[in-house]
């Protein structure tokens, strides 16, 4: 029975954000690379950019609307 508790003691839960550069890239078929430099700055590119926004907007309005959840 050692097994059944050390593996339930040792879990631990992973909360990740998605990796939005990746997939903005995938979204305009572009490298990640290139939605970096645009994100820097070193690049111009105005749907990318917009697009990475509202990715980011929507994840964050979402993150929001699970915390107000909870604590109720």
């Amino acid at each position: 029975m050692q097994g059944i508790n050390s593996t339930a003691e040792t879990k631990q839960i992973s909360i990740k954000r998605r990796d939005v550069p990746a997939l903005v890239a995938q979204i305009h078929r572009v490298s990640i690379r290139y939605v970096r430099y645009v994100l820097a700055g070193e690049r111009d590119n105005p749907a990318i950019m917009a697009s990475y926004m509202e990715i980011v907007e929507q994840d964050n309005l979402l993150l929001q609307a699970v915390k107000n959840a909870v604590t109720l």
